[in-house]
């Protein structure tokens, strides 16, 4: 039985300070610095660095054991306590330093889980000015080990997983659970590990960038208490939290997010392109085969209903958020699209500057006029169907299908649960669910239900979302920058629609640790 945290820890939460006494080495939460994995050496623009690696670091006193079974993307992992660890690479050069920032590294692409494994390999080479090119490593990785940063990678929970009895244990919101117990380890150590935890930068990509919003919208809310006790996080007993777990920084790209409204948004903004020619996977997936393409015509009727029942539900959502623009005008169906393409063209206006190779006879045919450096959506119809070209838009209702993120929901017994109202169909039914713990689910995911609220939002944000990614729709990615932007107690909100970028993350490095820089010398001013 661990010893109740409450008895070793002194927290000032005024002072938003954690007076950490020693802890104790038979602690199961304990950080050893004498237990690194190894040393290894990486290079980076052609020097090497030395690093210290500590690897598969449990990260919670109850860690649950998993069955060793294949992930959506990986291989099996041979530990079964890999999803609640974490594996921790410190630059030799801060090995002695408190004030490092920590660069926390999230996988839970499609929100599944994801085994912790070695994020560096002995050798590996960083050529940050090849970032992004073949061969010239993970350039958000390079960049941050070339600050000095020490450098985490996140096992989780997520959908998909399965303990060795046969539970269904990565349900929401096991995976923000797990995200938060993270960051209340690296405070419990944060005395005896290099590094400030009272700097830590959370990136994720789609889910992972789901998952890292939620993160930093929700910090230290007790909503989170009892799960947290569950699995013995580090500074919550009896109810009573101890120690924080919310974030500085964030960098999250295309967030699959808001999840509850994502089908209505998707709907209201490419139902029309589905009926204008464009295909749709028509199992619902990002990857589903090309012979699995269909156009409007071709879907079965309950696809159509969906996508009619869906975007007709979207405005009244939206305008229930009371969001506001710069200029103080109410956010509404009636402008979001106007809104989307002053976004979409500040991405290509800024990619103009910078000297991309933005061709104007290519863009008049994707509904795009450029003129002297200026460019103006004139047919966002047209613009839509250039997106649906790149990659087959996703059936109705894009989320909350057998193939999607229906398997996010549920319990630990149920393989998946439908989540919206307009696709359970029965009203009686649907209502029963969000009793028995949907709404739950749903809320503790979502970070629009924590921004503005009593909850310790992360300051700094950085949210990418590709101009061509059809993934997820802008207006959800939009609406949560003006969700943020509302917030006074949010200091910068870095938000672009990035010129002609495809569903993925970290493409933009160099500019993204800019932005970590300015934002790091701005906090210590």
């Amino acid at each position: 039985m661990r010893k109740p945290l409450a008895a070793l820890l002194c927290l000032s939460m005024l002072l938003g300070m954690a007076a950490l006494p020693a802890i104790a080495a038979d602690d199961p939460l304990a950080f050893d610095p004498a237990r690194e994995s190894a040393v290894i050496t990486v290079t980076i623009d052609g020097t090497p660095v030395e690093v210290l690696a500590y690897e598969a670091v449990p990260y919670v006193g109850k860690p649950i054991e998993m069955k060793l079974e294949p992930g959506m993307f990986g291989p099996p992992p041979t530990n079964p306590y890999a999803y609640q660890s974490l594996s921790i690479y410190i630059p030799k050069a801060s090995q002695g330093s408190q004030s490092a920032p920590i660069y926390l590294v999230t996988g839970n692409a499609g929100w599944f889980s994801t085994a912790n494994s070695p994020l560096l390999r002995d050798g590996e080479v960083f050529d940050r000015a090849q970032a992004g090119q073949i061969g010239a490593g993970a350039a958000n990785i390079g960049e941050a080990l070339a600050r000095g940063f020490i450098v985490v990678n996140l096992g989780a929970r997520g959908r998909g997983l399965t303990s060795t009895d046969g539970l269904l244990v990565g349900k929401a919101p096991a995976v923000v659970v797990d995200a938060k117990a993270a960051a209340r380890w690296l405070r419990y150590n944060d005395a005896a590990m290099p590094g400030d935890a009272e700097r830590v930068i959370a990136d994720g990509t789609s889910g992972g960038g789901g998952l890292v919003t939620i993160l930093g919208a929700s910090g230290n809310s007790a909503d989170y208490y009892p799960y947290l006790e569950e699995i013995g996080a580090a500074g919550v007993v009896d109810g009573v939290s101890t120690i924080r777990d919310d974030i500085f920084a964030l960098t999250g790209y295309c967030p699959i997010t808001d999840l509850g409204h994502a089908d209505m948004a998707y709907e209201w903004l490419y139902g029309g392109t589905r009926k204008d020619g464009a295909y749709t996977t028509s199992g619902g997936m990002p990857f589903a085969p090309a012979g699995d393409n269909k156009t409007w015509d071709e879907l079965d009727e309950s696809a159509k209903l969906a996508s009619n029942t869906l975007a007709a539900a979207y405005p009244d959502y939206l305008e229930g958020l009371g969001l506001t623009l710069e200029d103080g005008e109410a956010l509404t169906a009636g402008n979001m699209e106007s809104v989307i393409i002053r976004w979409l063209e500040a991405g290509i206006d800024k990619a103009i500057t910078e000297g991309a190779a933005v061709d104007p006879a290519v863009w008049a045919g994707r509904g795009v006029t450029i003129d002297g450096g200026k460019a103006a959506i004139a047919d966002f119809g047209a613009y839509k169907a250039y997106v649906a070209s790149q990659t087959a838009l996703k059936n109705a209702p894009a989320f909350d299908n057998p193939g999607g993120e229906q398997s996010l929901f549920g319990s630990e017994l149920v393989e998946a649960s439908a989540f919206s109202l307009e696709v359970f169909g029965d009203g009686a039914a649907w209502e029963a669910a969000l009793r028995d713990g949907l709404a739950e689910q749903l809320r503790l995911i979502n970070p629009m239900e924590y921004i503005n609220t009593a909850a310790d939002a992360a300051p700094y944000w950085y949210v990418r979302h590709g101009g061509r990614d059809r993934d997820t729709s802008f207006n959800i990615s939009v609406s949560l920058y003006y969700k943020l932007a509302s917030d006074a107690s949010i200091k910068d909100v870095n938000y672009a629609l990035a010129y002609n970028t495809p569903h993925m993350g970290d493409y933009d490095a160099p500019e993204a640790f800019a932005w970590i820089d300015g934002i790091l010398m701005a906090s210590s001013d």
